[in-house]
């Protein structure tokens, strides 16, 4: 018979559980949360720990919630409604988590956003009335990808409510899972504190087998080193191989250190001695999962009378444990499980896994089901129920796992519907900014259509790859897909796939500033005489507008754009729409139509908010910040940035734009946290990885403006160099040549004067020509003729004033020495640091010595004041280290000091 030895003294882990205990006084304390990451190789005992901790905590009146992940189930959020069903308001918070979005116009960052938020809320209340909370999420390395993005959110939510979120993880989890390594990567940064659990020392493990032992010689000198070494520090081990070798040397005379090799070994041993019918039982709890519950198992075969006795024979072996509450049951540790798992033939593992299914059917836990059909490779059943589960999980939000059912489908469907959820995985994969992985399911799903001889749907395949990752800011990769398939085509005779191909190609060209090579592709296109998709018309037409906009003919562009705006509304297409109107709005701002610009842009963001296409409403708000800042009306820029900012599933090329917008406001508006954590340094780099012209302009202008209003001449000079020596084209780079035409000389300087030249020669370009006028000025004043300069200046000031943009009127003002207009100009727009900058304040007239600091800059100063270096100040507050070299030189500036000692009496002094 089995005898019940385990590891009943918590031992070797004093220090460990001290830091957790810490933590949670300091938490409760303190009213502030924190975050900690525990970590360690399966079998070291991070379980064990949890459980001792908890009791600690228990003990002290603490409430504590706990749930864990399921390995080989992604059921969306399944750690939380474990955990949030102790808590008062469980089943209200799984209804709001796992509901599909009841109003389909909300977006969905921001639908999903507002259920994380619900949680937060909860238990920010739950510890504020019992003075602390506990929330424990255990082997995270299984974990959902929406869990995971859930308690990321609260790590950064709950950092000022008592409450002490423990995360646990194997460092030896599962691998492949691009999203979910990308967030478990992300929260390693993310915590409070990351403590890893490491093995056992070896006195460790022999304190920890003598106190299982009842009688100390039980077991041999020999016996007892060869479990200590073979255990390497791992609890679990050293318990399942005392367990194996024991039972051993009392059913046979032989030495028990022959047997204790593995612990595979010991619990297959274990196994074999069960009879037929407790086996079943077992490996079929191990098909269910690592967690089971009883009346499934009951309902999957046998009756209650035959599966308990033999439930509680692998109990007694200590191959399963029973929860605290008496409910359900589970392996004692995972490993247990997969190797009672990997024992079955694949026929049986099968055979077992539509037994569960089947008895499953019909019931709420339908993904669990549809996880079960993929596994007993049904066709008929796993199909359309994963492509349910993923329907479900994207109504939910949760992208991540909406692509590991669909790929599961995948894998068992053919022809038409193995395209459709071809479709929705790759949907889901862009949606979450998985590119790589979008990118090799197209190829790989190419190549299985070639072998069908469905050459033209492989190609249409591989230019849906590239559109998508060009979106991504994939560049290099897209434009050398798109190439790929026109080369192919090439040897064959025309087809609409021709025709979609050269248009694929010609948008790229066209937005990277290659306008005539556009034209050319565009004029190649529109010679083939073959059929055509009303969508490969519509991006004619846009590639032909972009290629216009680049060349600086706004007008021609502007006739481009409503033509595929027709197209769109004809196709009843919401995102080409958008798209459109985003276009025609951007031809009309750059002629400086800023009314017609705001108009449009404000319908089609309108439009796609209705349709709840947050991506695309996103991409209306960054041009719609652009116009506004040009207007003046910089409370609607910062809104807009606010929204953009918020979101966490954004484009690169939106991404990049909207910090265009939040760098030149910086200059313009009061001190804003939200502005000062855009890292220039990061937000340049992004720009110039992107290599859309019209993106790196208006990055390295309004970089190159923000360092030259905080002082920094020199690293304004350096954006301004790397910027205009990247673009091509005059679209957005207005405040770019603006800019260089007060810093730099040379070739530089002749560029940015051809670009205006290129804008203001096309049509009716008020906005290019003021936008000359006021470059020939100042470089007309570096020159020392000052009164030339500003007459140049004035009239640059009239014509912008009278285009409405304001903003750029005050620049020009100032430079035609006009400093009353100029001041009236900067105080109507509520541009108060401008207004500073022009008066020559260096603080607040009402404030102390630090007031006029931003609060990046007074973080800044204040640990340069303790003595931090600059590349530790930049990893303690996650930016780049000129990023801290900028915010430290005019905190500097500002105080009037020049020395970090200097820095830090003040600051004493201040306080």
């Amino acid at each position: 018979m089995f005898q019940q030895y385990s590891f009943r003294s918590f031992l070797g882990r004093r220090a460990e559980l001290d830091t957790l205990l810490t933590a949670f006084r300091n938490a409760k304390a303190a009213q502030q949360g924190a975050t900690i990451l525990l970590r360690g190789e399966a079998g070291v005992g991070k379980t064990r720990l949890v459980d001792e901790f908890v009791a600690r905590v228990e003990r002290e009146r603490c409430t504590v919630l706990r749930g864990a992940c399921l390995e080989y189930l992604s059921t969306p959020y399944q750690p939380f409604v474990e955990a949030l069903i102790a808590g008062r308001t469980g089943p209200k918070l799984e209804a709001e988590l796992r509901s599909a979005a009841v109003d389909r116009s909300r977006a969905s960052e921001v639908e999903r956003l507002r259920r994380f938020q619900l949680v937060a809320d909860d238990l920010g209340r739950q510890a504020a009335n019992d003075g602390c909370l506990v929330l424990a999420i255990e082997d995270m390395h299984w974990s959902d990808s929406a869990s995971l993005e859930l308690v990321r959110f609260l790590a950064r939510k709950l950092r000022d409510a008592p409450v002490l979120q423990l995360v646990t993880m194997r460092d030896d989890g599962p691998q492949g899972d691009a999203v979910r390594d990308r967030h478990l990567t992300a929260l390693r940064g993310e915590v409070s504190a990351s403590l890893r659990v490491g093995p056992l020392a070896d006195a460790d493990i022999l304190d920890l087998v003598h106190s299982a032992l009842d009688d100390p010689g039980a077991i041999s000198p020999h016996d007892l080193h060869a479990i200590v070494t073979l255990a390497e520090g791992k609890p679990l081990y050293a318990e399942e191989l005392l367990r194996g070798s024991l039972e051993r040397s009392h059913q046979s005379s032989r030495s028990a250190l022959e047997p204790v090799v593995s612990l595979r070994t010991t619990v297959l041993e274990r196994l074999a001695t069960f009879d037929e019918w407790t086996r079943r039982v077992v490996t079929t709890a191990a098909v269910i999962g690592r967690a089971f519950d009883v009346d499934l198992l009951v309902r999957v075969g046998g009756s209650h009378d035959d599966v308990l006795p033999a439930l509680r024979m692998a109990l007694r072996a200590g191959l399963i444990v029973e929860d605290r509450q008496g409910g359900s049951l589970r392996f004692r540790h995972a490993l247990t499980r997969e190797i009672v798992y990997h024992e079955l033939l694949q026929v049986e593992a099968r055979a077992l896994h539509r037994r569960i299914a089947d008895a499953l059917d019909g019931e709420a836990g339908r993904d669990e089901a549809a996880y079960h059909w993929w596994a007993a490779q049904i066709p008929e059943r796993a199909v359309p129920e994963n492509e349910a589960a993923g329907d479900r999980a994207g109504a939910m939000c949760a992208y991540a796992d909406a692509a590991t059912f669909y790929e599961r489908a995948a894998s068992l469907a053919t022809n038409g519907t193995r395209d459709r959820l071809i479709a929705k995985l790759t949907f889901a994969l862009c949606a979450i900014g998985d590119m790589r992985r979008a990118e090799a399911v197209c190829n790989a799903e190419s190549a299985a259509l070639r072998k069908r001889g469905r050459e033209s749907d492989a190609q249409r395949l591989l230019l849906w790859a590239a559109r998508q990752l060009y979106e991504a800011g994939e560049v290099d990769r897209a434009v050398a897909t798109a190439q790929a398939v026109c080369r192919e085509l090439e040897r064959r005779p025309p087809t609409p796939v021709h025709y979609s191909a050269a248009m694929t190609l010609a948008g790229m060209q066209a937005t990277l500033g290659r306008a005539q090579d556009a034209l050319a592709t565009l004029d190649r296109g529109e010679g083939l005489a073959v059929a055509r998709d009303p969508i490969d018309k519509f991006r004619a037409h846009n590639a032909r507008g972009n290629a216009l906009c680049s060349l600086g003919a706004y007008e021609r562009a502007r006739d481009e754009y409503a033509a595929s705006l027709v197209i769109a509304r004809e196709l009843d297409n919401d995102e080409l729409q958008i798209h459109a109107l985003v276009n025609r709005a951007n031809a009309a701002f750059m002629l400086g139509l800023f009314v017609e610009a705001a108009q449009t842009q404000d319908e089609a963001y309108r439009f796609a908010e209705h349709r709840g296409l947050r991506r695309h409403a996103l991409i209306a708000r960054a041009a719609s910040l652009h116009s506004a800042l040009y207007r003046g009306d910089l409370d609607e820029a910062l809104a807009g940035y606010r929204s953009i900012a918020a979101s966490r599933s954004i484009a690169p090329l939106t991404q990049a734009f909207g910090r265009a917008a939040a760098l030149r406001l910086r200059g313009l508006l009061p001190s804003a946290g939200l502005l000062e954590e855009v890292d220039d340094d990061a937000a340049v780099e992004l720009a110039l990885s992107l290599r859309e012209s019209q993106i790196v302009a208006a990055v390295t202008g309004g970089a190159a403006r923000s360092a030259l209003e905080r002082g920094d001449r020199q690293r304004a000079s350096d954006f301004a160099q790397r910027g205009i020596a990247a673009i091509t084209e005059p679209d957005h780079a207005y405040w770019l040549c603006d800019v260089v035409a007060e810093l730099l000389e040379g070739e530089g300087v002749d560029k940015a004067r051809g670009l205006l030249d290129q804008a203001a020669a096309q049509g009716r370009n008020a906005l290019a020509s003021a936008m000359r006028d006021l470059f020939d000025a100042r470089r007309t004043l570096r020159a020392g003729d000052g009164v030339a300069a500003r007459t140049l200046a004035a009239r640059a000031a009239d014509r912008l004033r009278q285009l409405g943009a304001r903003v750029e009127a005050a620049l020009a003002s100032e430079v035609a020495g006009e400093r009353a207009q100029a001041e009236e100009a900067w105080r109507a727009m509520g541009a108060s640091e401008a207004l500073r900058r022009l008066q020559g304040r260096g603080t607040v007239a009402d404030g102390g010595a630090t007031s006029s600091l931003t609060p990046r800059e007074a973080q800044v100063a204040a640990l340069a004041a303790r003595g931090y270096a600059n590349p530790d100040i930049a990893v303690e507050l996650g930016m780049g280290r000129r990023t801290v070299e900028t915010h430290l030189a005019t905190a500097y500036r500002k105080l009037g000091v020049k020395s970090r000692a200097e820095l830090s009496a003040v600051l004493h002094a201040a306080r």
